[in-house]
């Protein structure tokens, strides 16, 4: 996460939480995200998220729990899973 955007959210335990107003600071080649509730179409109705980076680029991954947990309390086993999970949009950023 960029510095300032930690420090301008007071974020701590690598986690911070976003108004949709706030969607412009998502700005990177790759995000991964839980839609706590919502659906990758929720997000797409957000103004702006469309123009995103990572929308734009393929490299956009709206996962489930399982996927995200795996990434916040990585393990050996937790990694790959969730690592394969988001293979699309890892060599689409990556190419």
């Amino acid at each position: 996460m960029p510095p300032t955007l930690v420090e301008e959210a007071g974020a701590t335990g690598g986690r911070l939480t976003l108004s949709p107003e706030r969607v412009d600071a998502l700005n990177a080649d790759l995000v991964v995200m839980l839609p706590n509730g919502g659906t990758r179409d929720d997000l797409m109705r957000l103004p702006g998220f469309a123009q995103l980076p990572s929308v734009q680029q393929g490299g956009l991954a709206v996962e489930d729990y399982a996927t995200v947990v795996g990434f916040n309390t990585p393990s050996s086993l937790s990694l790959q899973y969730s690592l394969g999970r988001i293979t699309p949009q890892l060599e689409a950023v990556g190419a």
